[in-house]
Order: C-alpha cells, then sequence, then structure tokens
C-alpha cells in the first residue's frame, strides 16, 4: 500500500513539475491560470469586413455539393449543411440561392 501511494505522489509531482515548466514558456498555461478552451470562431482569427449576401438558414445551391442550409457566415465565408450531411466552408460566389437553381430535368 504504501509503494502505491509513493507511486502516486511522485507521479502528481512529476505532473506539477510540468506543469510549472509549461508556465515559464509562452507555448503552455501558466501555473494557477485556468486553462481556456475556445472555440476556433472564438479565437483570434482575423473575420473579414464584408457582409455576405447570404444569412444564417438561407437555402444554397453549390455546383458540386449540390443544396444546403448556410448555418453561419464571416463575411463572405459561409459554412453549410448540405442535404447529404457533409459540412464545408465555402465563399459565396461559388454559390446561388436554391431557387436560382437549375432543376433537374
Amino acid at each position: 500500500m504504501r509503494v502505491l501511494l509513493w507511486t502516486i505522489t511522485v507521479l502528481v509531482a512529476g505532473i506539477g513539475l510540468v506543469g510549472m515548466v509549461a508556465g515559464l514558456t509562452d507555448h503552455g498555461p501558466r501555473v494557477g491560470r485556468p486553462i481556456m478552451v475556445m472555440p476556433r470562431s472564438a479565437s483570434t482569427a482575423q473575420h473579414s469586413p464584408e457582409a455576405s449576401y447570404f444569412r444564417v438558414r438561407d437555402r444554397v445551391f453549390h455546383n458540386e455539393f449540390g443544396h444546403g442550409t448556410v448555418v453561419a457566415t464571416d463575411g463572405p465565408k459561409l459554412t453549410i449543411e448540405f442535404d447529404d450531411g457533409g459540412v464545408k466552408r465555402v465563399l459565396d460566389g461559388f454559390v446561388i440561392s436554391s431557387d436560382k437553381a437549375p432543376r433537374p430535368g
């Protein structure tokens, strides 16, 4: 039992030492601060100042991926959930409104 407690103590101390070393570099979290996990959209990525013609929930058509629904916009960049289940990021110049899409014939 003492060996198990000693092993756990050594492991915990080792993890603490790694945490302190990580805190000394600019690549890791600082000791004593919580680790913050942010979604990609909330990171320091640059957002385009241009607005898109398309809005969230608009139905669109892409020549290669087919019909889909806009789920997010970032300037001219659209995140689209296509009817086949795939999610893609495309520029708004590559899609048209679904009501203007060619009908299968």
